[in-house]
């Protein structure tokens, strides 16, 4: 019971999180920047984590789904419909032929381009969704970050309202923040039934090496997470960090 009552209370205290742009106040306040709200974890590196997802109002919803080093979706209006409006040159989804760094096979890229296995590259500013999104301060995580994450939290799959995810606890500070098992978008389709439903796909903003058409993702699912590798036009959502 008394196990109970503290997930529950952990749970209440994401509740109230908004993660809106507030333009009300002049003055910026102590967990935001730029007026996006931020999660302070006592990470050794310093960063810190967005309380939502980019493009998502609450911690519990998936917001926006991106392919890596594009900054905007591929579509207008609900992230999560099954018939999507497909913006111009997009109309074909998340695939190669709608990818801007790439010609319609994964075959050519016209940036981010590996042949070395010692190689370590990470999106530039000009091309990384949350800076775009959210401004200064903001990027998308590295595998690094994601790494320190992992090792400095626990992680505990619960379920926030109606969605299923982490509740990942600094091992410092007792602070919380949630990751929704947000699924993700291949071609047309969202990917957000069956067993991909309990599923969470996020970008790094690493490259794999050697491995051009290939950037690191972050993924998880109950009892798992940790490092993954995708096609760079696969949908996924982001998470980012503030410094």
């Amino acid at each position: 019971m008394k196990k109970l009552l503290v997930l529950t209370a952990a749970v209440c205290m994401l509740l109230p999180m908004s993660c809106k742009k507030d333009n009300g106040n002049k003055k910026e306040e102590s967990n935001k920047y730029n007026g996006h709200e931020f999660v302070d974890l006592g990470l050794p590196s310093g960063l810190k984590w967005a309380a939502c997802n980019l493009g998502a109002a609450t911690p519990e919803e998936f917001g926006d789904y991106y392919a890596w080093g594009e900054t905007e979706p591929y579509y207008n209006g609900d992230s999560r419909a099954k018939e999507a409006d497909w913006k111009a040159g997009k109309e074909s989804g998340y695939m190669w032929n709608s990818y801007k760094w790439s010609d319609n096979s994964g075959v050519e890229f016209s940036k981010y381009v590996s042949d070395s296995d010692n190689d370590n590259i990470v999106l530039e500013e000009s091309d990384d969704a949350a800076r775009a999104a959210l401004g200064s301060h903001w990027r998308i995580p590295t595998l690094a970050d994601w790494q320190e994450l992992k090792d400095k939290c626990s992680w505990a799959w619960i379920t926030l309202g109606e969605v299923e995810g982490y509740e990942v606890t600094s091992k410092t500070t007792g602070v919380s923040i949630f990751l929704p098992a947000s699924c993700h978008r291949y071609g047309k389709q969202i990917y957000d039934y069956g067993d991909y439903a309990g599923s969470g796909m996020y970008w790094t903003s690493n490259l794999v090496p050697n491995s051009t058409d290939y950037a690191y993702s972050w993924r998880m699912e109950d009892g798992q997470n940790g490092l993954g590798t995708s096609f760079r036009f696969y949908g996924y959502t982001i998470r980012a960090v503030a410094e």
